[in-house]
């Protein structure tokens, strides 16, 4: 069992750290009007196969323990209980919470049996939206193509109910997740800074010549062509919403100053010489890697993922400013000040680029403008023909070729809405589905909301991880608004899947 468990804790770890690796094997390339088309290619990625094999692990795991629910906890030691244990092997004792808030004689308020009832009623709509997804399979004109975003669908959820089951250290995921993103972050910054990208079939990295029709770039009124930085991913979009989660990650293991001192050696002389503080160096660390995230960010020129990071981080303010946390908003508004000098430097510096993408009067930003509307006309009149069971999953794009016949494959392109593109697709049950989904993972964070001033009366679970699984959350669903990766491509859907199951994961407290 032992070894199960560390298989199962590393292997997710390395998930975390290789999640936007793109490396892949083409089974069925997709081709349309003579182009490359992404959204008809069936491919194998390797991050599926470790995937499967981990969920295999699970299955063997909860066989062995004799567990097949998404939480198991039972009573130890009498009335009123004085622990929790739960199923993957952390303990929440009691005692201290009791003391904090009025002696050892008051009652649990059972975080753990409202956390079960609100997490068995996200699996059962999970499961309802996966059979939704499978039912629309049979609505759409490639088969085939719509199967295989079925499984992919699958995948997505697979993981969802791997890192809810799975034992595992949370704070060392994120540290592999974050990880990942340095990687990313760096290449992306290297892209834009020279302009130029490379392919490699190993790291599953395409090309992106600047020059080249479909390749996302911003042209200034002076006639230039600048490359927005991909990273290693499909677009800059979908790179600019990986990097505004990694931010949020950022400031929350800041706030809580959490890094493992195993990172560093503080026993090095230099350190003792210098007297040189163990938090100091912690928050050096976490500024080191905000700025290489930030600075990614920024080059990515994606305004969606823009607006979802500054809502998110708007919220953390707000909720740190009510609640009146001094030494939080001490750090966040160093944090800040820090942030709006790095920002201003870069926009001085780009400043023709950055304004071009905050105003409509280039010709491409007006061109991209005008298609994301067309893309919501295409959207809703797709939806008025096939309103109830949907074209099926992955099938929108075949729908669209019948509206306009005569494009370059780069033109078909899902409709830039989460939401409107699963409605079409899914049909009316499918969206009502996923947004119940999305809405229950909210409210599990609101439930446990910590009050005004007062954290050691919240249930001690959840007060401080539910703020910034809020924050992460609405990031999300900001960015959902005005595009469709979280739905419609491989690392989108594999990554809002993690996102949701660590947003419902119960995690041990610092008692």
């Amino acid at each position: 069992m032992k070894f199960l468990e560390k298989v199962l804790s590393l292997g997710l770890y390395l998930l975390a750290f290789l999640l936007p690796l793109q490396t892949r094997l083409f089974i069925r390339p997709g081709e349309l009007n003579g182009g490359y088309f992404e959204y008809g290619t069936i491919s194998l990625y390797g991050t599926d196969m470790l995937l499967v094999l981990l969920m295999l692990v699970l299955i063997v795991y909860k066989i062995k323990q004799n567990k097949f629910s998404i939480f198991n906890f039972s009573r130890q030691g009498g009335t009123p209980p004085r622990r929790w244990q739960f199923s993957n092997n952390f303990q929440f004792s009691i005692s201290k919470y009791l003391q904090d808030v009025g002696g050892a004689d008051r009652r649990l308020p059972r975080p753990a049996e409202a956390g079960l009832a609100m997490t068995k009623r996200l699996t059962c709509l999970i499961v309802c939206l996966n059979i939704a997804a499978l039912i629309s399979v049979f609505a759409a004109g490639d088969k085939l193509l719509s199967f295989y975003n079925y499984v992919r669908l699958t995948l997505g959820m697979g993981l969802f109910f791997l890192v809810s089951n799975a034992a595992y250290d949370y704070i060392k995921i994120i540290y592999a997740f974050l990880a990942g993103a340095v990687v990313q972050a760096s290449l992306g910054i290297w892209q834009f800074l020279a302009q130029a990208t490379f392919a490699s079939k190993w790291l599953g990295l395409a090309a992106h010549p600047a020059e080249v029709g479909g390749t996302s770039v911003i042209e200034t009124l002076a006639g230039g062509r600048w490359l927005r930085a991909y990273g290693g991913l499909d677009h800059p979009n979908v790179f600019g919403g990986f990097l505004s989660v990694s931010l949020l990650l950022i400031v929350y293991l800041m706030l809580r100053n959490e890094i493992d001192d195993k990172i560093f050696n503080f026993q090095f002389s230099i350190f003792n010489k210098f007297q040189i503080s163990k938090f100091l160096i912690k928050q050096t660390f976490f500024y080191f890697l905000f700025f290489i995230f930030l600075s990614a960010l920024f080059f990515t020129f994606s305004r969606g993922a823009w607006a979802g990071f500054i809502v998110g981080s708007i919220f953390i303010l707000a909720f740190k400013l009510w609640q009146w946390d001094k030494s939080s908003l001490r750090q966040l508004f160093a944090l800040a000040a820090a942030s709006a000098v790095l920002v201003g430097v870069l926009f001085i510096n780009y400043q023709s680029l950055a304004t071009t993408r905050l105003s409509n009067n280039a010709r491409l930003e007006i061109k991209s403008n005008l298609e994301r509307t067309a893309s919501y006309k295409d959207g809703i009149a797709i939806i008025k023909d096939h309103w109830l069971a949907g074209v099926g999953i992955g099938g929108y794009t075949r729908s669209l070729v019948k509206l306009h016949p005569n494009e370059p494959s780069w033109f078909y392109q899902p409709t830039h809405n989460v939401f409107l593109l699963v409605w079409a697709e899914v049909g009316i049950v499918g969206l009502i589905l996923f947004i119940a989904v999305v809405a229950y993972i909210l409210i599990f964070n609101f439930q446990f909301f910590p009050p005004r001033r007062d954290p050691a009366k919240a249930v001690a679970i959840f007060n401080k991880f539910s703020i910034f699984n809020l924050s992460i959350l609405l990031t999300l669903v900001i960015i959902m608004l005005p595009d469709h990766y979280f739905w419609s491509l491989h690392f989108g859907v594999l990554f809002f899947w993690l996102i949701i199951g660590l947003n419902i994961k119960i995690i041990e407290s610092d008692n």
